[in-house]
């Protein structure tokens, strides 16, 4: 049982502090689970807010106040709203990570992926086939999304925004076999989806794109599958036992890749939407907002509810939860619009079991003080004249001699830098010079790499 004070959410234009006490069956205080967070309300425009997806300091959501859904950000650090699509079609369901956002969009009568890129300011259309590219996800350089374009139900395509090569990912409908693909994930170089076969049983999917094979992670016979949600080597998922055409329990399950172990964490009570960040999973369970702690197998209560409802979806990064409400006199009575809530776990270092690592190659992790520090990797070789760049696909640093930035008698030496070009007394046969110097010998006539027979 949760205890909690009741208040009115329409108050929440400025953050509002609060103390999750859970109790355990004892009636005694837990308090290696109880939680200290605020909840803010992010928007208050009487249209609706929908959609909130959230990824470092930025919260995005599409809204309807123009006539037709735009895509919004809201800033944490500035505490500033901004458009980013103002195309009179609709532009909704979309994704984040770092500076970059997609999202489907009928502009054109059709479904399209767009995307948006922060750091220039530039809009751009990655399809633009005429039939519909739907429920875009974006990690790193890869989008992927589900397309028509091939058969009666969607397949899973794949952009690369460093090849700029599109790549058909499942082959699965080619002789019309009716298999659905649907809750789509990306993380990595691993892509996720549930598949459902002809029998209407789906399962867990996984392609891994470096080694470009499909493989299953589950083979059940008689389940349905919703609502999956990946993290690094984490899933989760609920299952729906369908027999004889009847559905029985709901059971979630938490997937660990590094060592193949199915674990289940709930059942019985429907919960919905899952989200999983580290050792974090939220749901949606009786329209309010629940957090699952992997580390202690423990369920609470995250929303404070006051005849507010949350819908899906809900997301989750590192401490940080948002959700859309609406005011309801009853489940079946809603009359406002949604809103955007925001919910910080307070009481939580950022850099609790490392959990705010990024992991990439090319930021290096520290915590000072409690704070998580993910730092751009040095790639300076000192030599002024490479071209150093940090490769986040290939995990590796680059450092690339670029003879233009030499002075025009002299080229790019990985190790020396500008050096001046082969002297015109060498000789390619490889007698001495000269100076009685081999060629191979002569710094004059060494490019850095091999000598010339």
């Amino acid at each position: 049982d949760v205890l909690y004070k009741d208040f009115d959410i329409n108050k929440l234009t400025t953050t509002t502090y609060f103390k999750l006490v859970v109790y355990n069956k004892n009636g005694e205080v837990s308090e290696d689970i109880a939680l200290l967070f605020n909840v803010e309300r992010i928007t208050t425009n009487s249209f609706n807010q929908l959609g909130p997806k959230i990824f470092e300091d930025k919260i995005i959501y599409y809204d309807n106040r123009t006539g037709n859904f735009d895509i919004y950000m809201y800033d944490l650090s500035k505490g500033e709203e901004r458009q980013i699509t103002t195309n009179l079609g609709n532009q909704t369901l979309h994704s984040i990570y770092k500076d970059k956002i997609v999202w489907e969009d009928n502009r054109n009568g059709n479904f399209d992926i767009y995307m948006y890129d922060f750091s220039t300011g530039e809009e751009r259309q990655i399809t633009t086939d005429v039939s519909d590219q739907t429920k875009p996800e974006i990690y790193g350089n890869n989008i992927i999304w589900l397309d028509g374009r091939d058969a009666i139900f969607s397949e899973i395509y794949l952009y690369d925004l460093e090849t700029n090569e599109e790549i058909r990912i499942t082959n699965d409908n080619d002789n019309d076999n009716y298999i659905i693909n649907y809750f789509i994930s990306i993380y990595g170089n691993n892509i996720f989806w549930i598949k459902r076969d002809t029998n209407g049983i789906s399962n867990v999917y996984i392609y891994d794109l470096e080694n470009n094979e499909e493989t299953a992670l589950t083979n059940d016979l008689t389940i349905l599958k919703y609502s999956l949600s990946s993290y690094k080597n984490k899933l989760v998922w609920r299952d729906i036992e369908y027999i004889d055409y009847k559905f029985g329990e709901e059971i979630v399950y938490y997937y660990n890749l590094s060592n193949g172990n199915k674990k289940e964490i709930a059942n019985k009570i429907s919960r919905y939407n899952y989200q999983i960040y580290e050792n974090k999973i939220i749901w949606l369970k009786h329209n309010d907002i629940y957090i699952y702690d992997l580390r202690t197998d423990e369920e609470s209560l995250m929303s404070i509810r006051s005849d507010y409802y949350y819908y899906s979806p809900i997301d989750i990064y590192k401490n940080k939860i948002v959700g859309q409400a609406k005011n309801c006199s009853g489940f079946w009575s809603c009359h406002e619009d949604f809103d955007i809530y925001l919910y910080r776990i307070s009481n939580e270092s950022d850099c609790e079991d490392n959990s705010c690592n990024d992991n990439l190659f090319c930021t290096i992790y520290s915590c000072l003080d409690g704070i998580c520090l993910n730092n751009q990797r040095n790639v300076d070789d000192g030599i002024q004249c490479t071209i150093d760049i940090c490769n986040e696909e290939k995990d590796r640093i680059s450092n690339k001699p670029d003879d233009s930035l030499c002075q025009p008698d002299k080229y790019c030496d990985l190790l020396l830098g500008c050096v001046p070009k082969i002297s015109e007394n060498c000789q390619i046969s490889g007698d001495e010079d000269i100076n009685g110097l081999a060629d191979c010998e002569d710094p004059l006539c060494n490019e850095g790499e091999f000598c010339s027979i």
